[in-house]
């Protein structure tokens, strides 16, 4: 039998406010992975920054999820090194794009596909 777990509110607000460069699976994953791990019923906001900060210090090989969906694993990768040249490059979209070998226009459609905001990185 599976015990039900409950998140406080500090947890919820945590959560919601944590920027989720994986969108939503990689929220899915962190919440399944609390649920599992911890032996509270209630989850905690130190819990939830914990499993954070471990998921932040794994290697990119160890965070991917195999889905079986080649298209949709290609477009996380592209996403996921979009938004980090967007950061190396201080969200400058001119200098990001020339970075990545593409046009400008091309990066900004790029952008609105992959539902990136640079203003939220």
């Amino acid at each position: 039998q599976i015990a039900v777990k409950r998140f406080n509110n500090k947890a919820i607000d945590l959560l919601v406010q944590y920027n989720w460069p994986g969108n939503v699976r990689e929220l899915k994953n962190v919440v399944e992975r609390l649920c599992i791990m911890e032996t509270a019923e209630e989850i905690t906001a130190e819990a939830a920054a914990e499993r954070l900060k471990d998921m932040r210090n794994k290697p990119v090989q160890e965070r991917i999820q195999l889905t079986g969906d080649l298209r949709m694993a290609r477009e996380e990768f592209e996403r996921q090194y979009i938004i980090q040249a967007l950061k190396q490059h201080e969200k400058n979209i001119s200098r990001a794009a020339r970075f990545l070998g593409i046009e400008r226009t091309n990066l900004h459609r790029k952008l609105r596909a992959l539902g990136i905001d640079p203003e939220k990185i």
